[in-house]
């Protein structure tokens, strides 16, 4: 099933809009673009998709055969109501710790074997340099404390390299997979979410809203003037009955950041200067059975690089995402030590070939109009699989 989440007013796409089958764990998240595909089991009788977008009202589905070519879904703003905006916590700092205190009954507290969907991409300018993306199995562990460390196979991966003579700097992603699981905020908390929170952070209270049809707390927080140190700033979204973290955007303090050139770097060439510009990331949770756990996360670091000698720069972006298209709850997946995803890797110099059913049954993440061209552009290389 292929379609397009967009704004039912504006006509605008919904780009990282949830897409889930109702009455199973099998999900997957639309592209910038607001497109997505998602497969369906044949076995599955009177199927309902889901999709949700923060802010905006759920909209459920049904599906029937034979399938349209695509659909074209919208969503509608939802307001809240003044009666409804009643806030029990007129401290924003007690009612992030109260949700800092509540995480051992708000995620599993039981292993998990899970299905994701990986991609990373590096672009120069506007031109995809080298795009990745990966099916994993993810041994996931509890969200109770000293509970044991996450685990990741990969099940099949490929990549497209478009580099050509002009790419005199050429940038490669290390450790891009083991990152995405490393900003599952709840299990790897920053210091943001900490309990000594207050000593870094300014919170308040910005809005209400509502996602998948439940009302949310948005806090934002940023680092006090005072502290000279890079730090955070970013909005937590807090379910209001339960007060679990169901999203959290931030980014490195932006102001701060180009004094650090050298925070992403694992090695370059002294000839080389680097100005980092920004660092995003987005991670989001989903439930089952009252229980959350990591459903989906986003990385983009932004970085300007010149030689020396250069009056000229060229402006890189790195991305990374990751989304869990399936889940099943209180079941233990060992992977064998000589699989797991080593923390070096990088997935670029892995082979690659484009076909469109190299992915099988998977639930994958649509490539954008602009890798999709990249990927044509390459059909006639030589390409390969790993399986």
């Amino acid at each position: 099933l292929k379609g397009r989440v967009l704004d039912a007013r504006s006509g605008k796409a919904l780009p990282y809009a949830t897409i889930a089958l109702m009455g199973t764990s099998l999900g997957s998240i639309s592209n910038q673009q607001g497109e997505f595909s998602f497969k369906i089991p044949l076995d599955l009788t009177d199927p309902m998709l889901v999709i949700s977008y923060m802010g905006y009202s759920s909209k459920m589905l049904p599906v029937s055969y034979p399938l349209v070519d695509e659909l074209a879904i919208e969503l509608e703003k939802e307001l809240i109501p003044l009666q409804e905006v009643i806030i029990r916590y007129s401290d924003p700092a007690k009612l992030l710790q109260e949700a800092i205190r509540r995480i051992p009954e708000n995620y599993l507290d039981d292993h998990a074997t899970m299905s994701a969907f990986y991609r990373e991409s590096v672009q120069r300018n506007d031109r995809c340099m080298v795009y990745s993306e990966a099916v994993l199995d993810v041994a996931k562990a509890p969200y109770t404390p000293l509970a044991s460390s996450d685990h990741i196979g990969i099940v099949k991966r490929r990549k497209v390299t478009d580099v050509t003579a002009e790419d005199t700097i050429f940038v490669k992603l290390r450790s891009g997979i083991t990152t995405s699981m490393s900003l599952d905020v709840i299990k790897n908390q920053p210091d943001f979410l900490s309990d000594d929170f207050q000593e870094r952070y300014n919170l308040e209270f910005t809005d209400m809203m509502s996602y998948r049809d439940r009302l949310v707390y948005v806090i934002s927080f940023q680092q006090k003037r005072e502290i000279d140190e890079l730090l955070f700033k970013g909005q937590i979204y807090l379910d209001q009955e339960t007060l679990a973290v169901v999203a959290v955007d931030f980014e490195f303090n932006p102001d701060l950041l180009p004094r650090e050139p050298g925070i992403f770097l694992v090695s370059r060439s002294p000839n080389i200067r680097i100005r980092p510009v920004k660092a995003k990331y987005h991670v989001d949770y989903r439930s089952i059975n009252n229980q959350y756990y990591v459903s989906q996360v986003r990385a983009e670091v932004e970085m300007k690089a010149r030689k020396r000698k250069k009056w000229i720069s060229s402006r890189y972006t790195i991305s990374i995402e990751m989304a869990i298209t399936d889940l099943v709850p209180n079941q233990r997946l060992r992977i064998n030590p000589a699989d797991r995803v080593s923390r070096n890797i990088v997935l670029a110099d892995e082979p690659f070939q484009f076909d469109p059913e190299f992915w099988g049954i998977h639930n994958t993440i649509e490539p954008e109009s602009s890798l999709m061209e990249s990927i044509l552009k390459l059909e006639h290389s030589s390409q390969e699989i790993l399986e």
